[in-house]
């Protein structure tokens, strides 16, 4: 059942990457440096705005059925930003809508990914779970991101979301018929939403450790991951290569870490 999931997560990850590709490329072959940047970024503000909103929800709901929703959710907003670019509506609105969505289903659904691995995942097993966790989402980048380029060199932006709501689906399915809890989970003790989000805010402000990390991961995701994406597609799509190339060195980056 693990190594059924850890596929799943894999075949996600290589449909962001497709993505990621795909919609760096577009915004900055189609938009302004500056709204190019705001269309990358954009995500990172609502996911981080409500990703201890997220953690309240994984700890009062099933984790694996926060997580199906959210697969389902992200699917459903790429066929329909698919069917509106298909209809003419292919300019910074969609993309930000797209981007916007996406970082709201990322901040509810993060926390309830990691309280589904504490409830499949024996734990002196979690160091190996998480390294496959990580090797395979860089293999899947490696792969993921050429094809990202040739999708969007092929069939445009559509193609590549496509491509990525299949995946979305694809874990939606593994989800519901495969992954099943195998170890308790403790759950909230406050009664009240509201002082479970209080009782995360107290953590952070008495734990260093905590916050130093999730103020360090915030940075990473905001002020680097964004610049690389979108310095990488202005300085192919400024020297006329092509998205394939944009691919390739996004693969480059994934192969070296």
């Amino acid at each position: 059942m693990v190594l059924t999931w850890l596929l799943g997560v894999a075949v996600s990850a290589f449909g962001d990457a497709v993505w990621i590709v795909a919609l760096a490329w577009t915004a900055a072959h189609t938009l302004s440096p500056v709204m190019a940047g705001v269309v990358i970024g954009i995500e990172m503000l609502p996911q981080a705005a409500l990703v201890l909103v997220g953690g309240v929800i994984a700890d009062r709901c099933d984790p694996r059925r926060v997580l199906i929703a959210g697969q389902v959710a992200r699917a459903t907003v790429l066929v329909l930003g698919a069917l509106a670019w298909r209809a003419g509506y292919d300019g910074a609105p969609t993309l930000l809508a797209i981007a916007l969505a996406f970082g709201v289903a990322a901040g509810l659904t993060l926390p309830s990914g990691m309280a589904l691995i504490r409830q499949i995942v024996n734990p002196d097993d979690f160091g190996t779970v998480m390294g496959w966790n990580q090797v395979s989402g860089r293999v899947m980048r490696l792969l993921g991101a050429p094809v990202g380029g040739i999708l969007v060199a092929w069939g445009g932006l559509v193609a590549a979301m496509v491509v990525d709501a299949a995946t979305f689906a694809i874990v939606a399915v593994v989800l519901a018929l495969v992954v099943r809890a195998r170890y308790r989970l403790p759950r909230a003790e406050e009664a009240r939403w509201r002082d479970s989000f209080v009782a995360g805010l107290g953590y952070l402000r008495r734990t260093p450790t905590a916050r130093t990390f999730v103020i360090g991961l915030t940075a990473l995701n905001v002020f680097v991951s964004p610049v690389v994406a979108l310095g990488l597609a202005l300085r192919v799509e400024g020297s006329d290569w092509g998205p394939a190339w944009l691919g390739i060195a996004d693969a480059a980056l994934a192969g070296g870490a």
